[in-house]
């Protein structure tokens, strides 16, 4: 079979059924837990993240350094690993506060 044939059989299905393409809207805590769940029925997944947060350390982070809050983004980043081991290791490196003393 070539390549071509390959490519054709691809990209018409033939191979069974097609996954949704998805794209989600969002930010915080719902489109963490919307995207969690998405990537369970489909690998064709977008997600645009809102980073209008001012709350908390988001709030110092844009007043102290000028630079959009990192909060949302790293949560869907999080939501979006795999639940394997080496995806749960990312996310959890993803998720890590440092502390202040």
């Amino acid at each position: 079979m070539s390549t071509r044939e390959v490519t054709r059989l691809v990209t018409s299905g033939s191979l069974g059924p097609t996954l949704p393409a998805v794209v989600a809207f969002g930010g915080g805590h719902g489109l963490a837990a919307s995207l969690t769940a998405l990537r369970r029925v489909t690998d064709h997944l977008t997600a645009i993240v809102t980073v209008a947060d001012d709350g908390g350390s988001s709030g110092r982070l844009r007043n102290e350094l000028d630079c959009l809050p990192p909060g949302d983004l790293r949560m869907a980043l999080a939501a979006l690993c795999g639940d394997d081991e080496s995806g749960r290791t990312w996310a959890d490196v993803l998720q890590y506060r440092f502390s202040s003393t």
